[in-house]
């Protein structure tokens, strides 16, 4: 029975990437890995703080090449700026440019137009409970990762 479940888990968590990936690819305005990188570093900003590129590399569980990659990726769109750790001039740390933000913000608002409409026939609560199921699912899979880590 349990081993079911675990099954449809994972099916559900791939049809949600599946509809992820199609909302993406309808909108065309960012990649998801740029939409998730310059989240990560707005979420940042908001909170009034700030990573090195490592730092950044190390949260989201990328590679420092590939973090670095994105960056230039993004630097070169003008979407992030570049500043150098004051008291540590071989760091850097990357900011959202006021473009980034923008077109950021333009991307979550089709995202979140696209998404509701396409759940607007399910009850609020339904969606709270799949939300908070969810999040206990993260954590304790995340714990248990830890766990195994050690």
């Amino acid at each position: 029975m349990k081993d079911d479940l675990i099954k449809s888990l994972f099916q559900v968590n791939t049809q949600l990437n599946r509809i992820k990936r199609i909302c993406f690819d309808k909108i065309d305005i960012m990649s998801r890995s740029e939409y998730s990188f310059l989240q990560h570093v707005i979420d940042l900003a908001d909170k009034k703080e700030e990573q090195t590129i490592s730092q950044v590399a190390q949260e989201l569980q990328l590679s420092n090449a590939a973090v670095s990659r994105t960056i230039k990726h993004l630097l070169a769109k003008e979407w992030l700026v570049r500043e150098v750790v004051e008291t540590d001039r071989r760091h850097s740390i990357v900011k959202v440019s006021p473009l980034g933000r923008e077109v950021f913000t333009q991307m979550d608002k089709a995202l979140m137009e696209l998404l509701s409409s396409a759940v607007e026939q399910i009850d609020e609560e339904d969606l709270t409970t799949f939300i908070t199921l969810g999040k206990q699912i993260h954590q304790q899979l995340s714990e248990h990762a830890e766990d195994d880590n050690q």
